[in-house]
């Protein structure tokens, strides 16, 4: 169990941190995030 969780949350903070990343700077010039992506 406890490894499953070890291994299940890097997993969904790297994939948020790169969306975030990505997402950065098209909020910059969007101003707004798409529902569904927040």
């Amino acid at each position: 169990m406890a490894t499953q969780i070890i291994d299940d949350t890097p997993k969904t903070k790297g994939k948020r941190s790169g969306l975030g990343d990505i997402l950065k700077p098209l909020n910059s010039e969007y101003g707004k995030v798409p529902p569904g992506w927040g």
